[in-house]
């Protein structure tokens, strides 16, 4: 599988995607060390909220929490590309 590296992260970093599953590109909390996967980068660029969504590791339990609570800017990305996926505007 090819991988896709940006600016922003090193090589070597360990990411999560913590963004609702995409069927076909890539699963909720699926971790990627050097780079993401291409689909999920394309995927990224079609939809940019996305990206915000692939985060370092260490940042995992911040981001789990405001997932489970239903508060926090993660919860809101993460609510916003959930919509898009599903189809809506």
């Amino acid at each position: 599988m090819k991988k896709s590296t940006d600016a922003t992260t090193p090589a070597n970093t360990t990411v999560v995607y913590c963004g609702p599953t995409i069927i076909g590109i890539a699963k909720q909390f699926s971790t990627y060390t050097n780079g993401i996967p291409a689909a999920l980068a394309n995927k990224a660029k079609e939809i940019p909220a996305i990206a915000a969504l692939v985060i370092p590791i260490d940042e995992l339990p911040k981001v789990r929490e405001q997932l489970r609570s239903g508060k926090g800017s993660f919860y809101a990305i993460y609510t916003e590309v959930q919509r898009i996926i599903k189809g809506g505007k």
